[in-house]
């Protein structure tokens, strides 16, 4: 099986974009923003480092850790903390056919592709507008009948394009709208590799894109 670096790579590569980055222990990158803390394992870590460094967070703010390689838990998790488990999946380099109706997000449409954004994963604060000024970050709208109704972003960090958070509102699915912001994301960068984390939902539609499955991430987050 193929290991999920360049993933990974890009992972770190968008969070140091954001915020200035440590590494708190071996093998793990951190990254504080404003309302999260996020770890993210750049080698196989223990199940307990990770868990240590999650309480030993404020509680004042949320804390996430990915872990691409997938190490299983070597022990009970502390009270509060929970584990969801994610496909990492990664595309070769290709050309693609663009379908459907999606289009860049402008700075007019950049609050649309956000609102979709956050509706469709709660748990995410927002974005302000000027992360469109920091290179690699492209934003994607899909419309629907004129209405936004599917949206994610893509980071370009010179290897490999990372596709994120990728939302269709309830009312919208069915319609391609989520397939037509990925083969746009693809084919503004076809010389890249194009690297994901899915839910097992999404999976079925990235491998027909021509993604393939190379780990199966855990997540740590605390309550």
């Amino acid at each position: 099986m193929i290991e999920p670096e360049r993933y990974i790579d890009n992972s770190v590569a968008l969070l140091a974009s954001l915020v200035p980055i440590t590494e708190p222990a071996p093998g793990v990158v951190r990254g504080e923003r404003e309302h999260v803390t996020r770890f993210v394992t750049t080698k196989p870590v223990p199940s307990q480092v990770i868990c240590e460094l999650i309480l030993a967070e404020p509680r004042s703010k949320a804390v996430v850790a990915e872990d691409s390689f997938g190490v299983p838990a070597d022990g009970p998790l502390p009270e509060g903390v929970v584990l969801k488990h994610m496909p990492v999946m990664v595309r070769p380099p290709g050309p693609i056919v663009a379908t459907g109706d999606a289009a860049r997000v402008d700075t007019v449409s950049f609050a649309d592709a956000t609102k979709v954004i956050v509706d469709g994963f709660p748990a995410i604060a927002g974005f302000p507008p000027s992360i469109l000024e920091l290179p690699g970050w492209h934003f994607w709208l899909s419309e629907r009948d004129g209405v936004p109704a599917a949206a994610g972003y893509g980071f370009d960090d010179g290897q490999s394009v990372g596709i994120y958070l990728l939302a269709t509102l309830p009312e919208h699915r069915g319609h391609g709208l989520a397939r037509a912001i990925m083969t746009h994301t693809i084919a503004a960068c076809p010389t890249r590799k194009a690297v994901l984390v899915a839910t097992l939902d999404g999976q079925p539609l990235y491998e027909k894109l021509g993604f393939k499955t190379v780990s199966m991430a855990t997540w740590y987050m605390r309550r």
